[in-house]
């Protein structure tokens, strides 16, 4: 989670993160393919802070002033907005081409900071770009939190206030069919051959009918598993 994304707030506002415990992530990492060409790589820490930046020996004191410069740039990117106009119909990668930065520097940014690919867009870049960097220094040297004993906290979170507030939860029971009404609002629920009236339904995008995920956000979730012998710095 970003240290001042929109969770977070929420957990914050809604007073929901006295029910968990957060740490935050003590640092980020990258993988950098080697210069030999064999295909092989290596991780290295990505430079969050300024600290950071002036602190790494993967970056050269001319690449060092060019991340600085543009990071700056972009979170003062709204003081400065006819600088950056000639790129809304490019990509990211073709605004930092043009910025004259090195592959090292492009690697960091992109896909690091950004976290994008060679076709996100320029003005998605810039978000993600801004939501990282003003993420730093909340809760730690990096912008992410992450919930001690898993994601899976957040839901039972929510679950715990809303029984404050006479919420009721029963368990292993199943939908076996949603009422929806000729203003396309959901009524309720079907389980257990009996109907159950609701104003809201939450469900997850899976089980949605497919007309309704036309508006729907998309997006992915990359996962892995890595099995080493060693330290990874």
């Amino acid at each position: 989670m970003f240290a001042r994304g929109s969770l977070v707030e929420l957990l914050i506002s809604s007073n929901i993160a006295r029910y968990a415990e957060f740490r935050s992530v003590s640092r980020v990492v990258t993988w950098l393919p080697d210069d030999d060409g064999s295909g092989k790589g290596h991780l290295e820490p990505v430079p969050c802070s300024r600290a950071d930046v002036f602190a790494t020996q993967n970056v050269s004191v001319t690449e060092k002033r060019m991340l600085m410069k543009l990071l700056s740039a972009c979170m003062d990117r709204e003081n400065h907005p006819e600088e950056l106009q000639e790129f809304e119909n490019k990509t990211f990668l073709e605004f930092l081409r043009a910025k004259k930065l090195t592959p090292n520097i492009i690697h960091y940014v992109l896909y690091a900071i950004c976290m994008g690919t060679d076709s996100t867009t320029f003005d998605e870049g810039l978000v993600r770009t801004h939501r990282f960097l003003y993420s730093l220094g909340r809760y730690g040297n990096t912008p992410f939190l992450w919930p001690m004993y898993g994601s899976g906290e957040l839901p039972q979170c929510f679950c715990r206030l809303c029984a404050v507030f006479g919420g009721v939860y029963h368990l292993k029971r199943s939908a076996e069919a949603i009422v929806v009404g000729e203003d396309s609002l959901c009524k309720g629920v079907v389980s257990a051959g009996k109907r159950l009236d609701a104003e809201n339904l939450v469900l997850g995008m899976e089980y949605a009918p497919p007309k309704y995920l036309a508006s729907a956000p998309k997006g992915g979730l990359s996962r892995g598993i890595f099995v080493i012998d060693r330290c990874v710095f």
